[in-house]
């Protein structure tokens, strides 16, 4: 089940993160480091403001919009209330931290980026909403428009007028504007009297109340570095630090949005119907394939970076992405398996408390870290800190699952995933493939990294490769 759901939302799940991905590269050619150190502090805005405003609601839509006790139609009429109400609060919050932050650009700056905020968040929580629903066409569609078109037309604005930030955050703001209407559309939206069922709130902030405290906690964690970066070494060195950053970042979420999006609802579907034994089966099922994706990506990606940045990267951003980027891919992969596996444990059980702990430490020790680290080490040291404090946490929030609680570890398909990375990357670095072409040595390398991993793993879980082929009538 879980497979086909992944197939389902294989449109989103590959080409919005690659759309995520590839902007950062082709910044570095339209963009100086300091326009892009403004965008990505936008993004960022919009991601602490999500977690602060909506996201409360968006994790009870997540886990109680088919939950056959509640009323349909009331839970609609609260869901629209809120969600009017939320817009209204994040156009005034925003705009007032925009402010705050940047000081004196121009009014379309802030204009545009307010509004990329609020359509943004919106989007996403509709994404969300799509996901419970099993609403595969929505979900493509919203997840596609914003980033994908985004790209595009912020890229036409760049080439035509400046470097300026307005434009590719106008241009975003507009693509996640489509994005809402074609929902409004099918929605048959029209406006509607506020109205909120007491009973739904009081349950929908006690249940989530918590994860907005630690929703702000793990916004911290990721972002605490960028801005400790901009206070100690300035806002140019946010965009170098950016580059690397956010390519490792969306590397280790390209590769496990492939499988998160349907893993939780499925998750979540299990919980309800057969419980606590079959959700952590089934939650062990979503690390497994987590894994068996995540892993010789980013361990591919580490292999292959010289050639992968020196071809995609503007030649002034190579040293400093370079710097970054194989701290940045380490990072990317221990927050995804803390906020991709460790943390549904949480959300499952409904202990949502215990996240705050969790990522009120990993916070705390980000930005405990990161001060000594950037002094010694630059931005390379911000993404170490966050290296170091991931993994901590990793240790004893697993020592913890694994002694106290339900919890199930995959433990012998994770070692055949580790084994067959490993060999995966010996040999390529044994190969040492080298051409004229730095695109044909890439080309190779991914070719022959694919080949090995999936190879490999085929002959450690060969009784399963066999009784898949036997199902499908391929062999007797």
């Amino acid at each position: 089940m879980l497979l086909k759901r992944t197939f389902l939302y294989l449109p989103a799940q590959i080409l919005s993160p690659l759309a995520q991905f590839l902007s950062i590269v082709i910044w570095t050619y339209f963009c100086s480091s300091e326009t892009i150190g403004i965008i990505t502090l936008v993004a960022t805005q919009q991601e602490l403001i999500r977690s602060l405003l909506l996201s409360w609601w968006t994790h009870y839509s997540l886990r109680y919009i088919n939950d056959p006790s509640i009323n349909k139609k009331t839970f609609k009429l609260t869901a629209f209330s809120i969600v009017l109400l939320s817009c209204l609060i994040q156009i005034l919050f925003s705009t007032l931290l925009l402010f705050f932050i940047f000081g004196d650009l121009s009014i379309y700056f802030y204009l545009s980026s307010v509004a990329f905020i609020v359509f943004r968040t919106l989007s996403q929580h509709f994404v969300t909403v799509a996901s419970a629903e099993n609403d595969t066409l929505t979900y493509n569609v919203l997840s596609l428009t914003g980033p994908v078109f985004g790209l595009l037309l912020g890229v036409l604005l760049l080439s035509i007028f400046s470097d300026d930030p307005f434009y590719p955050i106008a241009a975003f703001a507009v693509s996640e504007l489509i994005g809402l209407l074609y929902i409004a559309y099918k929605k048959n939206f029209v406006m509607k009297p506020v109205s909120i069922n007491k009973f739904i709130l009081n349950n929908a902030l006690k249940y989530a109340s918590p994860l907005v405290i630690a929703g702000a906690l793990s916004w911290l964690a990721l972002n605490a570095a960028r801005y400790m970066v901009e206070d100690m070494l300035g806002l140019t060195a946010v965009g170098l630090f950016a580059i690397g950053f956010g390519l490792g970042q969306r590397a280790a979420s390209m590769a496990s949005m492939v499988v998160t999006s349907a893993a939780l609802p499925l998750a979540i579907k299990v919980m309800n119907e057969q419980g606590i034994k079959a959700a952590m089966i089934q939650l062990a099922d979503n690390f497994s394939l987590l894994l068996f994706v995540m892993l010789p990506a980013l361990v591919g990606m580490y292999s292959v970076q010289n050639s992968l940045i020196t071809l995609l990267v503007s030649t002034q951003f190579v040293n400093a992405t370079l710097e970054v980027l194989p701290w940045a891919i380490l990072s990317g992969a221990f927050f995804a398996i803390i906020y991709n596996f460790l943390n549904h444990y949480f959300i499952l059980t409904e202990k949502t408390r215990l996240l705050v702990y969790v990522d009120g430490s990993l916070a705390l020790m980000v930005i405990l870290f990161s001060y000594p680290l950037i002094n010694i080490y630059g931005i390379v040291g911000a993404v170490m800190s966050m290296c170091i404090s991931s993994f901590v946490v990793i240790i004893i929030l697993s020592a913890y699952l694994l002694f106290k609680t339900e919890f199930i570890f995959p433990s012998f398909f994770i070692f055949k995933c580790f084994l067959s990375s490993f060999l995966m990357y010996v040999i390529i670095k044994y190969v040492d493939y080298h051409n004229s072409s730095v695109f044909l040595d890439l080309l190779f390398n991914v070719f022959l990294g694919v080949v090995l991993y999936i190879s490999l793993m085929i002959l450690l879980n060969y009784k399963v490769a066999l009784k898949f082929l036997r199902s499908r009538g391929l062999i007797e």
